[in-house]
């Protein structure tokens, strides 16, 4: 691990291959993998209609209601995936010798940039912008391009601005903590993140409250973000185009950019910030010699993850049940009540009770705190698990070959988000017109053509090395305002060549680190005999975990064909076999019965 990091400056002046975590490039496609599918789902089932029959459609729509929603929540995963690759640079450039100034600069400029773009993508260029709303209705010709929509969503926050702003807080936060090279102080730096980590927590419902007294709606009651202005604009969202907000458009911008990332009702900072370091945290440790890594580093955050989560789950289904019983108790629909708060997981800021919805009266003060920690518990956890199964066990550059599909979706992740129009072709070509009217089956022909059409883009823009992307976009700005941008390697080219991605260093043949090489000292030891008895273990103890048997499988069937049939990957093996086929036997089930089949009654 250390001769892989001190040698990396040759790649500012040179053709080699550029030094890479095959699993944060996992991570980083594949969060975006899957909010396409879900934004999809989102977007497109008529899940009114399927609860309305709850009783007689099979289990596993149920099943499919209860997940979906909580990985809809899942925003902590690419935050914490993209913490941990902008700590790598942080620390990286700071190992080259730039000064903590350059580090910093790099880091702020890139953050505003990347928010600009993000206000631009959610009003004009994206799915929910104008651009969007041409393509969706592309079908009816009273529609045509529609500046008004950029207008009243351009301050709409979203997962891209939360981490934008984490990119700024965080660039600042690490350059103090670098001055007097304070960034050879490991440890000292992880221990005053954990504490950064509380402030936040703690701080999180003093902000909320803070800005919801401090603005109110046009009621005079209702505070932000759920007061409204007389024409019906949120005040986390205003409409630019109204007298009312024309009359004050400086104030209007600046709650827009300013006031929404506090409290917004979609990943506000105040929590989302703690999330983020607990990503520098893990950027910090693993880009560390191996020698830097204190003992069970990577055990304590997996067991940290893992205990949000459970504790997150626990009190998730609390909050649930006092809300249909408190509602049932009041003499409304508690049952509709429940899912409805439960449909609400992914946006943060409906889990605090001054939300003007009629569970709200139901939960506590820190209600919010489990969603926190069942979202990004999980998230956190994944993180570490795939950090530790590839880059702790010698596997980096075989993990990458088996997963470029998923990581080319990563490469130019904003470009993909802002690109999610891209499933409105689908629904044209089935001539549907307008959203949620769609059942399983339309709904994933409509995922799989989504697919289909990404892949052949991403592809073919690959080919021009992603040219005028987003990130093309942003590469292009960072090489004229930071001097720090500017390697010999691009000075001499042309200035539509200095955004390019360049795929041969960076995708197909990067130089994929490791943290624990793979070698014959590694298997003698019964290294992943040992990995792969453990994580069975838990995947069959933990019932939620079933799933994951799947791969303690294969993973324990290569320990012994590596380190041959001992013990320790035998009881793997049986553990594992154990849990596919319960996993097999609930999918079936699930498939096959209803709640009325079982006289179990919704």
């Amino acid at each position: 691990m250390e001769s892989s990091l001190t040698d990396i400056s040759t790649n500012l002046s040179t053709n080699a291959p550029m030094k890479r975590f095959a699993s944060i490039d996992f991570l980083r496609g594949l969060a975006i993998f899957i909010m396409i599918f879900l934004h999809i789902v989102g977007d497109v089932l008529d899940v009114d209609t399927l609860i309305a029959d709850v009783n007689n459609i099979p289990l596993i729509n149920i099943v499919a209601l209860i997940v979906l929603p909580l990985l809809g929540g899942l925003a902590g995963l690419f935050l914490v995936a993209s913490s941990i690759s902008n700590m790598l640079s942080m620390q990286r450039n700071l190992e080259r010798g730039k000064s903590v100034g350059q580090v910093v600069l790099k880091q702020v400029v890139g953050g505003i940039v990347l928010l600009f773009f993000a206000m631009m993508t959610e009003g004009l260029t994206g799915y929910h912008g104008s651009f969007g709303n041409l393509i969706l209705n592309s079908n009816n010709p009273e529609i045509t391009f529609n500046i008004e929509y950029a207008m009243r969503q351009w301050a709409t926050f979203e997962a891209i601005h939360t981490i934008a702003w984490c990119v700024i807080i965080n660039g600042i936060v690490q350059g103090l903590l670098s001055i007097r090279g304070g960034w050879k102080k490991p440890k000292c730096q992880m221990l005053i993140y954990v504490g950064l980590i509380v402030v936040v927590l703690v701080a999180t419902p003093f902000v909320w409250k803070g800005t919801n007294n401090w603005i109110t709606g046009t009621d005079g009651i209702t505070g932000f973000p759920w007061g409204k202005f007389s024409d019906g604009a949120t005040l986390s969202n205003p409409d630019l185009r109204t007298s009312e907000i024309l009359s004050s458009r400086f104030l209007a911008v600046l709650m827009g950019i300013f006031l929404s990332p506090l409290a917004a009702p979609m990943e506000p900072i105040f929590p989302y910030l703690a999330v983020s370091f607990m990503g520098s945290i893990i950027g910090i440790a693993i880009s560390q010699p191996k020698k830097a890594l204190f003992k069970g580093f990577s055990k304590s955050i997996l067991l940290t993850g893992l205990a949000m989560f459970i504790t997150g789950a626990i009190g998730t289904v609390t909050e649930i049940v006092s809300v249909m019983s408190g509602v049932d108790a009041a003499g409304g629909d508690g049952l509709s009540a429940g899912i409805e708060f439960y449909r609400f997981i992914s946006f943060h800021r409906h889990w605090f009770p001054d939300a003007p919805y009629i569970y709200a009266d139901h939960i506590t003060s820190v209600a919010w705190l489990w969603q926190v920690f069942i979202t990004n518990g999980f998230s956190i956890m994944a993180c570490m698990l795939l950090l530790y199964l590839v880059e702790f066990r010698g596997r980096g550059s075989s993990f990458a070959k088996r997963t470029g599909y998923i990581r080319r979706y990563g490469i130019i992740a904003f470009s993909n988000y802002n690109n999610q129009w891209l499933y409105y072709l689908p629904i044209l070509i089935l001539g549907k017109v307008g959203l949620h009217n769609m059942l399983w089956g339309e709904t994933f022909l409509t995922i799989l053509m989504t697919y289909g059409f990404f892949t052949i883009v991403l592809y073919l823009w690959g080919l021009v090395h992603y040219r005028f992307s987003f990130e093309w976009f942003m590469k292009s700005i960072g090489y004229i305002l930071l001097p720090i941008r500017r390697i010999n390697t691009l000075k001499d080219k042309k200035w539509w060549q200095k955004g390019d991605i360049d795929l041969k260093r960076t995708f197909h043949n990067a130089d994929w680190i490791n943290i624990v090489e793979e070698s014959e000292t590694y298997h003698k030891a019964k290294t992943d005999s040992r990995i792969s008895m453990i994580f069975s273990i838990l995947s069959l103890a933990i019932p939620i975990f079933f799933a994951f048997s799947l791969v303690t499988l294969s993973m324990s069937i290569r320990a012994r064909k590596k380190e041959g049939v001992n013990k320790k990957n035998t009881i793997a093996v049986v553990f594992s076999i154990i849990g596919v086929v319960i996993t097999v036997a609930f999918f079936v089930f699930a498939f096959a019965a209803t709640s009325a089949s079982i006289g179990f009654y919704l």
